[in-house]
């Protein structure tokens, strides 16, 4: 009847997963004390010092936009490399793999915002889970308009 062997048995599970974990737990390492602000500040001062002198509330400022930029640059990939591992290697068609992607990219964000709330020099914030979101989105949008699926015939 043609029904495909559970996911666990098939051809490139490393392949297809292991992106995906492995970007989530980047970001979530990276959502502890690394991922400071004062963390990111010291490192950007420092790359920055070979180039420019800044005065610190422009340092502040290119800090907040540089980590900002990371939220939705970080929760885009993590988008894109959950739908390839859904889409192709789970085999769920474009919408499954779209609403398993986003789902992950959004319980993931909440548990992670949540998280940082513990932590004495982070905090939790809604607008960094929109901001998170946002970057799924336009992920999933980029996907959508040059997605094009494994061609069946080929190997993986």
């Amino acid at each position: 009847m043609g029904l495909s062997p559970p996911i666990w048995l098939k051809q490139g599970l490393l392949n297809y997963w292991a992106p995906p974990l492995l970007w989530s737990l980047a970001v979530l390492a990276m959502s502890g004390d690394w991922g400071s602000s004062a963390q990111t500040g010291y490192v950007l001062q420092w790359l920055l010092s070979w180039f420019v002198s800044l005065e610190p509330a422009q340092l502040n400022l290119i800090n907040f936009y540089v980590r900002k930029t990371g939220h939705l640059l970080a929760y885009g990939l993590m988008y894109f490399l959950w739908f390839r591992a859904w889409r192709e290697h789970a085999d769920y068609g474009p919408r499954g793999a779209f609403f398993r992607a986003v789902g992950f990219c959004l319980l993931f964000a909440s548990l992670d915002e949540g998280r940082q709330g513990f932590y004495s020099n982070r905090g939790a914030s809604i607008h960094d889970v929109v901001l998170d979101m946002s970057g799924a989105g336009l992920a999933a949008l980029i996907t959508f308009a040059l997605w094009r699926p494994r061609d069946p015939a080929r190997p993986p």
